[in-house]
Parts: structure tokens; sequence; C-alpha cells
């Protein structure tokens, strides 16, 4: 084949010349093999990776050749606030907004012992509380969820072996109850620890519903009456009331518990 010349590249267009430039690299004599044993297989397969190597690099540093047309052009500066750098800088935190249409949980009266320990709009809109005790500590929150959660959450209460306990009032929205003791080891009796669940959920109302969970570290340490005092502290408050509840938290403060489904 008749080799081209620089001039000759230059005159065609951007695809043949890439066509051409490659066959020119591919139709390349390779070297006579000297006298002796046969090389590896590896060997073959690797020369022939450089060749295919060398004429994809071609290629491409002819095709990409425009982009390095502006190579000493300075970078474009960070708009102000905005750090150039995604490692230097923090997701901020976010508030709740007035008139956004979401439902805000707050606890007022929360039964001695207890306070609150999270809250947060990110994932989920959520408060939690906790009281600790000689074993460790107590937990319980309330999420607000979207209404194409609502089956899953409600199938897990019964696959994870929760009992129906009848119902309980969340601010006005009557909520199904169940009660869970989780078992470890061979069985309840020789379990080490059994955690104890209380959960609630009220019907989807505009187009979200409430999930409250309480949790215990063994079967007595949350009674219901606990739990209904636990239930009773829940009210809904507008979004900047719930903004000053974030806003009072710990700057280190971890996120709220989260919930088993």
């Amino acid at each position: 084949m008749k080799p081209i010349t620089d001039a000759e590249v230059a005159e065609l267009p951007l695809d043949r010349g890439q066509a051409q430039l490659l066959e020119a690299i591919m139709s390349t004599p390779t070297l006579e093999p000297v006298t002796g044993p046969a090389p590896r297989q590896l060997s073959t397969r690797r020369r022939t990776a450089t060749v295919v190597a060398v004429a994809a690099a071609s290629v491409a540093a002819i095709a990409t050749a425009p982009l390095w047309l502006d190579r000493d052009q300075p970078e474009p500066t960070p708009a102000p606030g905005v750090s150039g750098s995604s490692e230097e800088s923090e997701a901020p935190i976010d508030l709740p907004t007035e008139g956004d249409g979401r439902l805000y949980p707050g606890l007022h009266d929360l039964p001695d012992g207890w306070e609150v320990d999270g809250a947060g709009v990110r994932p989920i809109v959520s408060i939690a509380a906790m009281r600790l005790i000689p074993e460790g500590g107590l937990t319980f929150s309330v999420e607000v969820r979207e209404a194409e959660e609502y089956d899953s959450i409600v199938e897990g209460q019964t696959t994870q072996g929760g009992e129906r306990a009848g119902t309980i009032g969340v601010d006005g929205r009557t909520a199904q109850v169940w009660e869970l003791t989780e078992s470890e080891g061979s069985g309840k009796a020789q379990c080490d620890v059994c955690v104890h669940h209380w959960s609630a959920i009220t019907p989807v109302e505009d187009g979200h519903f409430v999930h409250v969970v309480a949790t215990g570290l063994v079967e007595g340490t949350l009674a219901p009456e606990e739990w209904e005092r636990l239930v009773a502290s829940i009210d809904f408050v507008p979004a900047e009331e719930f903004g000053a509840v974030i806003d009072g938290l710990p700057e280190q403060q971890p996120p709220p518990t989260t919930t088993r489904r």
C-alpha cells in the first residue's frame, strides 16, 4: 500500500483520514521471526494487542485534536459560594419550606427521661427521641412517608412476625398497631437480647402516611403505657417550627433513628 503523507492526511475529511491512517498502521509488516523455539502464545497476543492499541490511540489523537486547541485557555472560575472541588464542599442541611405541601411531625410533652435526638427532611421527613436505661437506650421515631411505600411497609410488619395490637390515635389519625418481639439464638427464652418493637401506621392521606416505631431492648422495657404516652406526644407542626427543631440540635447530630421494614 502506498504510504500517505501528512499533507494528504490534512486534505482528507476527518473520517477518511482516520480510516486510512488506521489501515496504514495495521498493514505495517512485522519483523520476521528469529530462528529458535516458537514464541509463547502469550507474546503473540501481547504484540497484537499493542498494535491495535497504537492504532486506536493514533485515531483517537486525530479525532480529539480539536479538543486540545483550547488547552491553554484558563479554566472557568467557580461561581461565588461554589467550591471548585467537590471534596472541599459540604452538602447543606435541608430545611423545610413553608407551603411545600409536606407534613412535619413534632414531639411535645415527652415522658420523663425522653428527649429529641434527631430530625431531618432527607431522605424522609422524620423526628426521633431516645431514653437511656441501664441496659442501653430506648428509641422512638416518627416518619412521614410517600404513599407508594405504604404496601411494603405494612407487609413488612407481618413478614417480620409482628402481631396486630389494635389501633391508636396519631394526632387525629387512626393508626393500626403491631407488636413484635424479635428473638436471638435458638428461642425467645434463650436469647441474650430480645428487641421489642411497637409500630403504628396511619392510612394514606394527601399522598403520604405516618409510620411510628418504638423499640425497647427486651420485652417489658417499653411498656404499653409508655408507648401510648409517646404516641400521644406527636403533633404535626408548621414547617417553620420543624426547622427550628433541626436548628436546635447539635451540629454533629447523627441522623434520626431509621426504622426496620
